[in-house]
């Protein structure tokens, strides 16, 4: 059987318009949820032995990353590791 690799996309960033979605009173912002989520889902799958590549760096997190951008991140992870042994 051949390697799975999970890509993972935590989608928006700080930097969306005004901070993205957030709660009325600021508490809670999309982006930073999925991105901790994420990272921790990440962190889960790699200490099962499960090869984890993020399409957005740690660096990235308060920059803004085009979905297209991300989508080409993707592609070329699909085409490195073969795109029948990717999940998205």
């Amino acid at each position: 059987m051949a390697k799975q690799i999970v890509i993972m996309d935590y989608g928006h960033s700080s930097v969306d318009p005004k901070g993205g979605k957030r709660s009325p009173d600021r508490s809670f912002y999309e982006w930073q949820f999925n991105r901790n989520l994420g990272r921790k889902i990440a962190a889960a799958l790699r200490a099962r032995g499960i090869t984890v590549e993020e399409v957005v760096s740690v660096a990235e997190d308060n920059q803004k990353v085009s979905i297209s951008t991300r989508a080409a991140r993707a592609n070329a992870i699909c085409a490195k590791y073969g795109t029948a042994n990717c999940m998205y």
